[in-house]
């Protein structure tokens, strides 16, 4: 019954049709007991983390989350972290903006090298993502808000079921957690001289009149539990939040998957 006693509170969300389990102590063998006595299927339940401390994205992570900043330590400069996937073979990848590297280019999270990029779809098209190659140690299907583990990943979206005035969150490395509406689900964005086609834009909410900002590329875009996108640019990025209002614009999970033949780790 030790494991059990872990559990400090249980709500629903009815959107979903789920319970939410909030743990003070996050351990599968905690999780795995509950679903176990109650008999519940992982498309039934999402655990929470509780009383979690806060910790900063540029802190190492084991295993890593969506949300966290990333260093490309072959050509310098931060991105943002997305979801954890899987090819075929069942090797393991971290998402991010594929106009963050190139194939060969090392990363580090926290300090310490996590893997080498070995996929990239970004030269214009449908998507701007890239696959980092990690240990299945540091695969997870959790993402960072403003405190590490906040949310589970429960399942991605159908590029189908994108439609204009969704409401969406995005959680990055410069700007951190902001929420919008999306205005465009066929947008066109032109970076370093190519064209990125169904590109989703999203407008900026009355909260902040900054979506995104240089080292939020990569970064997930989100609803709940559910994961949406990936951080791709913004408009009027060169005056920077300092000077502009810019909204968001982002690659659906769903077209970046499907170029990159991955799946993610929670499907």
């Amino acid at each position: 019954m030790t494991e059990v006693q872990t559990v400090s509170s249980i709500g629903t969300k009815i959107s979903e049709n789920k319970l939410i389990i909030t743990l003070e102590e996050f351990k599968e063998s905690h999780k795995t007991t509950i679903k176990e006595m109650f008999n519940l299927k992982p498309s039934q339940v999402m655990f929470k983390q509780g009383d979690m401390p806060i910790q900063a994205r540029t802190s190492e992570r084991d295993p890593l989350e969506a949300g966290l900043s990333i260093v490309n330590d072959s050509a310098g400069g931060a991105c943002t972290s997305n979801i954890s996937a899987q090819n075929s073979s069942g090797e393991y990848f971290l998402i991010s903006a594929g106009h963050c590297g190139i194939v060969g280019d090392t990363y580090t999270q926290g300090g310490r090298t996590i893997g080498d990029v070995r996929q990239v779809v970004s030269m214009g098209g449908r998507s701007d993502a890239m696959a980092i190659e990690i240990s299945s140690s540091l695969a997870s299907d959790f993402l960072y808000t403003t405190s590490s583990q906040a949310i589970q990943i429960a399942n991605r979206q159908s590029e189908s079921s994108s439609f204009e005035g969704e409401e969406l969150c995005k959680s990055g490395n410069t700007t951190g957690v902001t929420c919008g509406t999306v205005s465009n689900v066929n947008y066109t964005a032109n970076y370093n001289g190519e064209s990125y086609t169904e590109q989703r834009l999203v407008e900026h909410d009355v909260t902040t009149s900054c979506m995104v900002d240089s080292g939020d590329s990569g970064g997930p875009v989100y609803d709940g539990s559910t994961i949406v996108g990936i951080v791709s640019g913004g408009t009027n990025l060169s005056g920077g939040c300092d000077n502009e209002s810019t909204d968001l614009i982002f690659t659906h999970i769903d077209n970046a998957l499907g170029d990159l033949v991955l799946s993610g780790t929670f499907e």
